[in-house]
């Protein structure tokens, strides 16, 4: 039986194609496809702030209608719906 590996992140974001995810109502956020993409989204946001001119992450990021708090510690950031 073949052991299934954890993917990286170039293979996440490929799951969700390149394109922005829109929450619908109906929809469950607490599944596994919303909550992997909306992590993707979070990752992708953090990373367009540090490679952007200020290079700095604000402490509130919004994906669709969700907010989530962002603090670092270090060179970690950790996310927290609110």
């Amino acid at each position: 039986m073949e052991k299934i590996k954890p993917m990286d992140d170039e293979e996440l974001s490929a799951v969700s194609g390149g394109y922005e995810v829109v929450f619908q109502e109906g929809v469950s956020r607490d599944s596994w496809f919303v909550s992997l993409v909306t992590r993707q989204m979070v990752q992708n946001s953090i990373r367009g702030y540090l490679n952007g001119p200020e290079k700095a992450v604000p402490e509130v990021i919004a994906v669709g209608d969700r907010r989530f708090r962002v603090r670092q510690t270090g060179e970690t950031y950790y996310v927290e719906a609110m």
